[in-house]
């Protein structure tokens, strides 16, 4: 079962960063259902990552037309003086939590087989779904018109989610010469067709972008879109969930209850104020445009907001906004534990890998188990011996920050990304860890260090990244600089003798001068 606060309307509501998409949602649905404008659309589309903001907009549609009454003045903020449609009915189809081979119960000894029996049944009840059982046993759309029929006169609201989800166990599924999939392409076209005589009925569809797992099946659906069109004499309209610029704020008001705006002016000032006084500063963070998102994205960085948003988010197991949600509540508990004086933005630098809570959402919740050990000998591990940790002392001697483990996680973060673009530059590492009154040469050192130093860092044209293979050069050198020369040289020595005893020759191994070589009929091996 869901969070309460998914359930409960006015706490959810006032718990919600209303995006454009929501509030256009209410409102343009709101008129179609209560039938003061037939002529707005009846199909829209949600397009978007996984977790890019498309369950807050199902959610808030349930509750809007649930028929109970809202109290929450943000929801009454939203609808403003539209009138509320009365006495709709809401169905609600997910296709991730379908059972395409043994169906969906409905109630005790009652399954549905198909979308289309589970719509009947949400529609009608029991007599909705009797009067399609046939087509629902055998698998096969029961057509326009009974949908029509089904539907009815009063206002309906139709909300299908991860629907190519559907379709990729479906098309596992053989109907006669055809499969379930391809039942489901006709279903879903019969269904838009029925919507050209009900002018209260809006369908709502959830369909993943392009580069996530069921891309193929997303496809699909949006074909059959275009084959109804030149039916219901309309487009779907595609709306975007969330947008970039509206992420700060959907992930501000749901991880904390309040926040001083003043306080953001206050932070975002003395950031950039330290921007523009930094030469080696990527100037894209001295911009007037950086100036606002600072402001905006208080009380994170706007770094690392872009981080999760355009790196991490390319792993198709981290969900956009749920995913980010987690972690970020995760580094804000870490942060809070740790009390460090200096924290006056949440930077990526703060991401604070030797939390295992916050490594694993890195390494196996985005399947990146093969950067556990890259973690644990570079960075962070439980007994504290990872370089980053033990070079730490040196900086807090001098009444300074962890600052290799705080390199060290922004790297990481960095490192993070499907493709060829891992890594960044110095100049832009600089902005995501720079604190005040500590000077850039710093930081440029310390990079510096750990390239020559750590066993997985890399930097290749001018970008700084971990990656999962080691450099062996520099694990050689770590094990000659710990191991004393006048052990080498007896190991040396005994591997010599081992080798050559009982040999034609006679060993003389490392002399020290002329007089250890004797003069007699020996063979000697020097």
């Amino acid at each position: 079962s869901a969070p309460p606060i998914y359930q409960e309307p006015n706490e959810f509501f006032e718990k919600t960063h209303v995006t454009d998409a929501i509030e256009a949602l209410i409102q343009l649905i709101a008129q179609k259902l209560n039938n003061t404008h037939p002529e707005f659309n009846s199909v829209y589309k949600l397009e978007t990552s996984f977790g890019g903001g498309k369950t807050h907009c199902l959610i808030s549609l349930y509750h809007s037309f649930s028929n109970e009454a809202i109290e929450s003045e943000t929801f009454h903020k939203i609808i403003g003086t539209i009138e509320l449609p009365k006495d709709v009915k809401t169905v609600c189809i997910d296709g991730a939590d379908y059972d395409t081979i043994n169906g969906i119960k409905l109630e005790s000894g009652l399954y549905a087989k198909t979308l289309w029996g589970d719509l009947a049944y949400q529609l009608n009840g029991k007599e909705g779904y009797n009067k399609i059982k046939k087509n629902d046993e055998n698998k096969v759309s029961p057509g326009a018109k009974n949908i029509e029929y089904l539907i009815g006169d009063n206002p309906v609201l139709i909300l299908i989610d991860e629907i190519a989800n559907y379709y990729n166990k479906a098309s596992a599924v053989v109907v006669g010469g055809s499969t379930l999939a391809k039942q489901t392409n006709t279903f879903l076209f019969d269904l838009l067709a029925a919507l050209v005589n009900k002018p209260n009925v809006v369908v709502v569809l959830t369909l993943a972008s392009s580069r996530d797992a069921f891309s193929e099946f997303t496809a699909e659906v949006n074909n059959v879109l275009n084959e109804a069109e030149s039916v219901i004499a309309r487009k779907a309209r595609i709306l975007y969930p969330t947008k970039e610029s509206e992420m700060y704020g959907v992930i501000r008001r749901r991880l904390f209850k309040n926040w001083d705006e003043s306080s953001a002016k206050i932070i975002a000032d003395a950031y950039f104020s330290l921007y523009e006084s930094t030469d080696e500063m990527n100037n894209k963070f001295k911009t007037k445009d950086y100036k606002d998102y600072l402001k905006m994205s208080y009380p994170f960085h706007p770094e690392l907001i872009d981080i999760l948003e355009t790196r991490v988010s390319s792993f198709s197991t981290f969900q956009r906004t749920r995913g980010a949600l987690r972690l970020l509540a995760r580094v804000i508990s870490d942060i809070w534990d740790k009390k460090e004086e200096d924290v006056h933005l949440i930077l990526p630098a703060y991401v604070a890998l030797d939390n295992q809570q916050i490594r694993d959402e890195l390494t196996g919740k985005i399947k990146k188990d093969d950067f556990i050990p890259v973690i644990h000998a570079d960075i962070a591990n439980d007994k504290g011996d990872a370089k980053a940790q033990v070079w730490n002392k040196d900086y807090l001697d001098k009444k300074l920050p962890p600052l290799a483990s705080r390199m060290a996680n922004t790297t990481y973060l960095y490192s993070l990304i499907i493709g060829d673009a891992k890594g960044m530059d110095e100049y832009t590492i600089l902005g995501s860890i720079m604190t005040p009154g500590i000077k850039s040469s710093v930081y440029f050192n310390l990079l510096k260090k750990m390239d020559q130093k750590f066993w997985y860092f890399r930097e290749s044209n001018g970008r700084f990244f971990f990656n999962s293979e080691p450099t062996i050069n520099k694990i050689i050198q770590d094990y000659m600089s710990i191991v004393e020369s006048s052990k080498i040289r007896a190991r040396i020595r005994a591997t010599l003798q081992s080798e050559f005893s009982g040999s034609l020759f006679k060993p003389i191994i490392q002399p020290n001068g002329p007089s250890d070589v004797k003069d007699d009929d020996n063979i000697d091996l020097i």
